[in-house]
């Protein structure tokens, strides 16, 4: 029988987790933030997980697309979080939030700051994506003296640059864009190994429509989605690598959508396009349900752990994330007329209580 979950926001406060790839937690893993869409701000906050006091980080004007979000990334060791809010990547101290916003970048006219920062592990240092001019670059920030250095650039739209924890030597990135014809998704850059980025693999030969790429804290590889609609292999669950490796088919399952994983790299927690139990791939008689399922990153087993609903816009996805311990794993939940948002936790009921 699967754990209840717990409700960790209500659906009028229109909350939600940050990106899959990014940290959300603070203060030594005691404190979750999470984003608030209202009507006219959009707000971080600051919610002490046993106590569940809460602290407003920042509040912004809500700019008019829909899916202009504050995404946000923090840096464990730091208690430093960073966002991009009009243009502008703020630097916020988490252990002194009265002293507000720090301005590090701020774009140029004609020119866009990808929403999606993220911060080093000693949160000193950050890369974001830069677009200008048909160039997407991506920067590095040096949180101290706030000094800028272009790391490198591709003429197609390059995004979700993030730090690999366990080697900050590598940044991961993807080609954006439709998975059905955008072949060479999962990049990573490295200074000496790989000053121009590379493909982690050949993705056109492998047949995979892979997509929501993210490094593992464990290790120098990624995980990554492969949708039903690749040929020629299951979809599923993949591990990346580096070094020429071919990827690893971890877990198959066709409805397959993001990942996340513990920072010991035992487990993966996934969500699905539809009900995990009905056949069918992408959208095909998906209802707007997304399960979160817990794979065993060894074994590939497969265990169900609750339902929740989702919708193409973000931030309506369920987006699984662990805690810091791997005891607990935090997904989103859309309202079903698809206006509004949750958080809720469930438990692992596979964790043993050893790191």
């Amino acid at each position: 029988m699967s754990p209840i979950p717990t409700l960790i926001s209500e659906f009028s406060q229109n909350r939600y987790l940050t990106y899959p790839h990014a940290n959300g937690f603070a203060d030594h893993g005691n404190a979750l933030v999470l984003g608030e869409l209202q009507e006219n701000t959009i707000n971080l906050w600051k919610i002490d997980i046993a106590t569940r006091s809460e602290t407003l980080i920042c509040s912004f004007p809500r700019e008019p697309e829909p899916e202009k979000l504050l995404w946000f990334d923090i840096s464990l060791e730091s208690n430093r979080l960073v966002t991009v809010a009009q243009n502008v990547v703020w630097l916020f101290e988490l252990d002194d939030i009265p002293k507000g916003g720090v301005e590090l970048f701020r774009a140029s006219p004609g020119c866009i700051v990808h929403p999606l920062p993220s911060l080093s592990n000693d949160g000193r240092r950050l890369i974001v994506g830069h677009y200008t001019e048909g160039r997407h670059v991506a920067i590095l920030i040096n949180v101290g003296d706030r000094t800028v250095k272009r790391l490198f650039e591709h003429p197609w739209f390059a995004n979700h640059f993030h730090f690999c924890p366990y080697n900050e030597d590598w940044i991961g990135y993807c080609h954006e864009g439709d998975a059905d014809t955008v072949r060479d998704r999962v990049w990573a850059w490295h200074a000496e190994l790989a000053p121009l980025g590379i493909p982690l693999f050949d993705q056109t030969a492998s047949g995979m429509a892979v997509g929501h790429e993210r490094w593992n804290f464990h290790t120098t590889s990624a995980l990554g989605i492969a949708y039903g609609v690749s040929s020629s292999i299951p979809g599923g669950l993949f591990e990346f690598f580096p070094d020429a490796r071919p990827p690893r088919l971890v877990s198959a399952g066709d409805r397959d959508w993001h990942v996340g994983v513990s920072r010991d790299g035992r487990w993966a927690a996934l969500d699905t396009t539809g009900p995990h139990d009905v056949p069918g791939y992408r959208w095909t008689a998906a209802a707007d349900i997304s399960d979160v399922l817990l794979v065993d990153m060894n074994t590939g087993e497969r265990t169900f752990l609750a339902r929740s609903r989702q919708y193409m816009r973000h931030p309506r996805h369920p987006h699984p994330t662990f805690n810091l311990d791997g005891s607990a794993i935090y997904y989103n939940e859309s309202s079903p007329d698809a206006s509004r948002n949750r958080v809720l936790m469930i438990t692992n009921p596979a964790w043993d209580g050893c790191l």
